[in-house]
Parts: structure tokens; C-alpha cells; sequence
């Protein structure tokens, strides 16, 4: 019909890919479109569409995964990343399925989920609606309503778009987690469960600020939303209440802990001083007795002294008459 003939290697080489499994049609028929746009392209409408331009695409295992990369980085803005992100977080379901299932949305829950626009959320969605790769439905030229029913093409695009893939494993880790959580406010409604506590508060609260759930959002997974966040505010509360009760217990631990330093630190400043004065006294006294000594030797010195003049007193000078006192 294109008038355009197969190589037998590539034919081949397309059979072993698919192998047995009909899941792989769907990315068979996909890389196959990828290949003749790619064989157009070069210019080569009379020859063969051989493996080589297969393997340009990136073949079967890449080939739908390099497409929707290239759809995505036609976004412009980061917000138009965001809600890109959400859209499809919210077109794909993990919860019942491990490997994927699709839920189809209308474009105003697809917007307020998003928190975009009609406009805005239709702007993105249109760049993933291009005929030449038509990964969510309904496809261009339709125009779009708020009511209008938009799901992925093809669940195999969960399964091979790398980014969705991620996407799709954080969306179940959140609708789990929010399932835990609408569960455990219920029944501490009841009476029957207590509030959390660290860590699975602190995941909990992690999670709000990261994923920013709304209203609309919780639908999909039980809604009860305002239950759900008064829950984990008055938790979050009670925690803030303990630490807070943990940094002044803390504080009047390091204050005492600090007196005691300071008393342990003054006993032995008075310990010191007490024995330097001791010490004081001691060499005060040593030194009163050795002046002590000093003063009695030489007060003996000097007595001796007399008595040995007394001794020569026979031996009197030329001059003695002369001196004031007789021995």
C-alpha cells in the first residue's frame, strides 16, 4: 500500500522482537510507523527499508521511549512539565494492577488535579495528541470540552516510556501511602487508632509538602481529603508539641549540667585557694622560725664573742688607760 518493500533481516529481526508476547504489537506497530517516517526522511522512498533504519529509531525497545521523550521536551515552561507530570500520573493506575492500567479522566478532573487551566492543561495535552504519534486520545484535529473523556492510546506507553514508568511507581507509593493515612484517621475518628509518630509521621508530612495532594486528586483513592489532612495536621501539631517539650527538657539539662560544671569549677577554685593559703601559711611560719634561728645564733655568736675578750682581757693594748671602761 505505501509502496515500500521490507528487507528479509529486518523482517526477520521485527519477528524475534515480538516474539509471543500481543503486548508487543501495540510497540511493534508504533516503531514500525518511527521507522518508515524515518526511512521518508532519508530520502530513500525506492530502495528497501532495511535494519539499519529499525535500529536508527532505537528499534522495539527504545523506539516509543525516545518518541515520548521527544514529545515531552517540546514543553517549554516548567509548569507546563508539572502538569504534564500530573496529567499522566492521574491517566495511569498501579494500585490495581502492577503493570498498569489505564484511567481515563475528563479534561476539568485532569485540570483541577493539575491545578492548571482548561487552556493550559488542553495545551499540553494537545503536544501528546499530534497525528504522528497520538499517544493520548481522543487524537487532533478533535477539539477538546472540559467534558471530554482523555486516556493514554495504549498501556504499553506505561510500560516503555521510562519517565512514565517513574511516574506511574511514585504515583502508587502515593496512593498508598494516602490510603494508610485516610484509614488511620478514620479510626482514630472511632477511637480506635492513635495519632502517628516518627517516622512514619514524618514521611507523611515529607510526602504533603513534595506532592501537594488536592481534594480532587484523593478521589481516585477514597477522598475523605479534609479527614485526611486534619489528621495529619493535628499530628504533626502533637509532634511539634514534643519537640518542643524535647529542646526544653534539653535546655534545663544542659542549664543544670551547666551549674554543676560551674559548682564542680568554683570547689575547685576554692580547693586551690585554700591550699595555696595553707601553703602561705606554712612557708610564713618557716620563715618566722628561721628568723627565729637566726636571731638566737647570733645572739650566741655575739656572746661568745664577749667571753673570749673577757678571756684576753691580760693582754691589755699600750693604750688601754685611754678606754672609757676597765675589765
Amino acid at each position: 500500500m505505501g509502496g515500500a518493500q521490507i528487507s528479509p533481516v529486518l523482517l526477520s529481526r521485527l519477528v524475534n522482537d515480538v516474539g509471543d508476547n500481543p503486548d508487543q504489537l501495540s510497540i511493534l506497530q508504533h516503531a514500525l510507523n518511527r521507522t518508515w517516517a524515518h526511512w521518508i526522511n532519508e530520502g530513500n522512498s525506492k530502495g528497501l527499508i532495511s535494519l539499519e533504519h529499525y535500529e536508527a529509531i532505537g528499534t522495539m525497545t527504545y523506539a516509543l521511549d525516545r518518541h515520548a521523550e521527544k514529545a515531552y521536551a517540546e514543553l517549554s515552561t516548567e509548569r507546563q512539565r508539572k502538569i504534564c507530570e500530573r496529567v499522566f500520573k492521574a491517566l495511569t493506575d498501579k494500585g490495581t494492577d502492577v503493570r498498569g492500567i489505564r484511567r481515563p479522566s475528563s479534561l476539568e478532573t485532569l485540570s483541577l488535579v493539575s491545578e492548571g487551566s482548561v487552556a493550559e492543561v488542553t495545551e499540553v495535552i494537545n503536544v501528546f495528541r499530534k497525528p504522528s504519534r497520538s499517544f493520548l486520545m481522543p487524537p487532533l484535529p478533535g477539539s477538546l470540552e472540559p467534558s471530554s473523556v482523555i486516556d493514554i492510546s495504549h498501556e504499553s506507553l506505561m510500560r516503555v516510556w521510562e519517565r512514565l514508568r517513574v511516574w506511574a511507581d511514585e504515583e502508587a507509593q502515593c496512593a498508598q501511602l494516602y490510603r494508610r493515612l485516610l484509614e488511620s484517621s478514620s479510626l482514630h475518628a472511632e477511637g480506635k487508632a492513635a495519632l502517628w509518630r516518627d517516622p512514619e509521621l514524618q514521611l507523611a508530612v515529607d510526602w504533603r509538602n513534595r506532592a501537594d495532594p488536592n481534594a480532587t486528586w484523593a478521589h481516585f483513592y477514597g477522598a475523605r481529603f479534609e479527614q485526611a489532612m486534619m489528621f495529619l495536621s493535628s499530628e504533626r501539631s502533637l509532634r511539634q508539641h514534643e519537640i518542643q517539650e524535647q529542646e526544653e527538657n534539653a535546655q534545663r539539662k544542659a542549664d543544670y549540667e551547666k551549674a554543676v560544671a560551674l559548682a564542680e569549677e568554683q570547689k575547685l577554685r576554692i580547693a586551690v585557694q585554700t591550699k595555696a593559703t595553707r601553703r602561705l601559711h606554712l612557708l610564713l611560719t618557716l620563715l618566722v622560725v628561721l628568723f627565729g634561728a637566726a636571731v638566737l645564733l647570733g645572739s650566741g655568736q655575739y656572746n661568745r664573742s664577749a667571753r673570749q675578750r673577757v678571756c684576753n682581757g691580760s693582754r691589755r693594748p699600750e693604750n688601754w688607760r685611754r678606754w672609757p671602761y676597765r675589765v
